[in-house]
């Protein structure tokens, strides 16, 4: 069963109401739950359009570059810069191949469903372009989750077991 995101938050009629109902969360993989997926750095500058995001200590994490807003869309930004968004690369299935690392895009012109995230009942995070593909840490242990480490897709099928699972936690 695929989730999306989006069904977490309330929809909204119209786009300029859309941040007034979206959530925000703590992102980490179940293979460390001391590691939060976040910006590089403790300003916008680390969700430029290209970069990828990469892990933090939860504790020591980069403030609002570590907090995620999910919009009624399924869009994920961070709290330091909602107007860039999380997307595989590129505006196809391509971006999402095994090793690539997703990055930041302006929202305005992010790559259709390629920014679009869902979440399975097993806690893989997927883009709506190619749901065969999950979103993880690199390798198959908590290693992968290290700081400045970025995280990558793989097959779903052949994903790293808890490094492909993700927990969205609610920010307090």
């Amino acid at each position: 069963m695929k989730l999306n995101l989006s069904l977490l938050v309330f929809t909204v009629a119209t786009a300029q109401s859309i941040h007034a109902f979206s959530m925000e969360y703590r992102i980490y993989s179940k293979a460390d739950r001391d590691q939060c997926l976040g910006a590089d750095g403790n300003s916008a500058v680390g969700t430029q359009n290209g970069k990828s995001p990469i892990f933090w200590s939860c504790a020591d994490s980069p403030g609002p570059n570590a907090i995620w807003i999910l919009d009624a869309y399924g869009h994920l930004s961070t709290k330091a810069n909602p107007s860039q968004c999380l997307g595989a690369k590129g505006n196809s299935a391509a971006g999402t191949q095994n090793g690539m690392s997703p990055i930041f895009y302006s929202c305005a012109g992010s790559p259709g469903p390629n920014a679009i995230w869902h979440l399975d009942a097993n806690g893989h995070l997927t883009t709506e372009a190619n749901p065969s593909q999950c979103l993880g840490a690199k390798g198959n242990s908590a290693v992968g989750t290290q700081n400045g480490m970025s995280p990558i897709f793989y097959s779903c099928a052949g994903s790293p077991g808890p490094n492909a699972q993700w927990v969205l936690e609610l920010a307090n």
